[in-house]
């Protein structure tokens, strides 16, 4: 005899659908040919209104400066996270699925 008493665990566990789902992030494109875009438009911006400002209204002039050219540059795509922790594009997944 013991004076524990037995217990009993039921489990119900679904995994179907939604656990199946593919998890993604939202990821900044980054390439080569991206950053040459980036520089160019930087290169090309009039930065007086940055120089000719007290140092608020030019921090400010500066920040929506460089996010107006890093986003034109840098688009936002969905990836997908694999289990092993990489990140794929998910149109690079969806261009391989339609080449086999």
């Amino acid at each position: 005899m013991s004076d524990h008493l037995a217990q009993e665990l039921k489990l119900f566990l679904n995994f179907s659908g939604d656990n199946k789902k593919k998890k993604t992030v939202l990821k900044h494109q980054i390439n080569d040919e991206n950053i040459e875009k980036f520089k160019e438009l930087l290169i090309g911006v009039n930065w007086s209104n940055v120089m000719d400002n007290d140092p608020d209204e030019a921090y400010e002039n500066f920040h929506v400066i460089l996010l107006g050219c890093f986003e034109g540059c840098f688009p936002i795509k969905e990836t997908i996270v694999r289990g092993d922790n990489r990140l794929t594009n998910k149109d690079d997944e969806a261009v391989g699925a339609l080449s086999h």
